[in-house]
């Protein structure tokens, strides 16, 4: 039991007792002290250790009966046993190495045409994208990439579709092997809304290239001026092969200085369901020219033909299509948050065949036709991660394309405008 904290301690009343008996002895000892004899001293002695032995048997006493009413007063509780803390929800967490990017993506689209597939109808708003990019790079010999969309269709719904993922391993002298569905590395516009100047896409986009392949593909940089790419895949914007052959292409890219880089890209192979003889081959010429950290200026030139060609037999015609089209884009910062995009583009689809394939209106006659876009957009730098553009878009034809409200007659050009914002994370 412990002694209560207001009591003395007894060693310490003992000490001070032995101290007090020392000092009446040193001073009975002394000299100047007059006793009458030595018999009168041993006496006095006597009598002092007689009353200290009494002095503590008092004490003794005093310890004790202490000691009887600590043992009565109510004894404390004991402390309470301390709770293991609920372990708190551990935040989300990816695994070693893996980043998250993405972006979200929404407008305000107004048009004085109804064109089938362009997104354009009428006046409205939407989100027209989410991503979550979900990446493991490359580190010692693999890797991979998976992007994830929510995207806005030409009904007006929204599907979720995987856009991009890969499987990345090194093969040695810095070529890079990958497996899966990538972005066909093919013309200068790019298919994402942070990748963009502008809020569409050109005719030549649309219509001249594909966008995503399913495949195997090799890469390299052997040197600081040189890059290529080649690949074998299913087929144009397609998972699954609609017929026995592979698609073949590739990327030759050079950088001869800074400010220029120039890319030659080529794909081949047969596009038509069930038919392995009649091929589309496209050719392409991109360029980006940079002469200043505020201005650039980037496009390219397109060639087409496919053998054979769907549309145009059903016209009654026994003849392949072709097509050549021409882009260009100039982009000025005029301050670090305000910059302006230009862009033309001329599209000659000669036979009527890839206006037809992207969904617009039946031509009886499968003759040609020529289409122009002019685009202006200011761009706007909100913060380091938002967005936003304004974009007018004027597009013309040689043939009656975009239909009217409602759909009961077809004019040859159209205006249309958008308010776009871009976060990316």
């Amino acid at each position: 039991m412990n002694a209560s904290p207001y009591l003395p301690d007894r060693s310490v009343t003992m000490r001070w007792c032995y101290v007090i008996l020392f000092a009446l002895v040193a001073l009975a000892g002394a000299p100047g002290l007059s006793f009458a004899d030595n018999h009168d001293v041993a006496a006095r002695l006597k009598q002092l250790e007689a009353t200290l032995q009494q002095m503590q048997a008092t004490i003794q006493q005093q310890a004790a009966e202490i000691q009887r009413l600590q043992a009565q007063l109510p004894q404390p509780a004991p402390p309470a046993k301390a709770e293991p803390e609920k372990e708190a929800l551990a935040p989300l967490k990816t695994s070693p190495g893996i980043e998250l990017h993405g972006f979200v993506d929404g407008s305000f689209t107004a048009s004085n045409r109804e064109d089938v597939g362009d997104g354009n109808a009428r006046s409205s708003f939407q989100i027209d994208s989410v991503e979550l990019d979900i990446i493991k790079p490359v580190g010692n010999r693999a890797g991979f990439r998976v992007d994830l969309d929510y995207n806005r269709d030409a009904a007006g719904g929204f599907s979720v579709d995987v856009e991009q993922a890969i499987m990345s391993v090194k093969l040695g002298r810095g070529v890079m092997a990958d497996f899966g569905k990538f972005n066909v590395p093919i013309g200068w516009e790019l298919l994402d809304a942070p990748d963009l100047y502008q809020f569409s896409h050109s005719n030549v986009f649309n219509l001249g290239i594909p966008s995503l392949a399913t495949g195997v593909r090799l890469l390299q940089q052997p040197v600081g001026w040189f890059d290529w790419q080649v690949y074998l895949v299913n087929g144009w914007d397609t998972n699954h092969d609609n017929n026995d052959t592979k698609t073949v292409g590739g990327r030759f890219g050079f950088t001869p200085r800074k400010w220029l880089n120039v890319g030659l890209s080529a794909i081949t192979g047969a596009e038509q369901d069930d038919d392995t003889r009649n091929n589309r081959v496209v050719l392409d010429l991109d360029y980006t020219i940079k002469p200043t950290e505020k201005l650039l200026v980037g496009g390219e030139f397109n060639y087409g033909r496919e053998e054979d060609e769907p549309f145009v037999l059903a016209a009654g015609r026994t003849a392949d299509a072709d097509w050549f089209g021409v882009l260009i884009t100039v982009h000025y910062d005029l301050l670090s948050w305000l910059g302006f995009t230009w862009r033309f583009d001329y599209f000659n689809d000669e036979d009527g065949a890839r206006v037809a394939a992207f969904g617009a209106p039946l031509l009886s006659d499968a003759g040609g036709q020529e289409l122009k876009s002019f685009t202006f957009a200011p761009t706007f730098k909100i913060t380091d991660n938002l967005g936003g553009l304004l974009e007018y878009r004027h597009d013309w034809s040689s043939r009656d394309t975009y239909l009217e409200r409602g759909g009961l007659r077809a004019r040859d050009n159209r205006d249309s405008v958008a308010v776009e914002l871009t976060y990316k994370f």
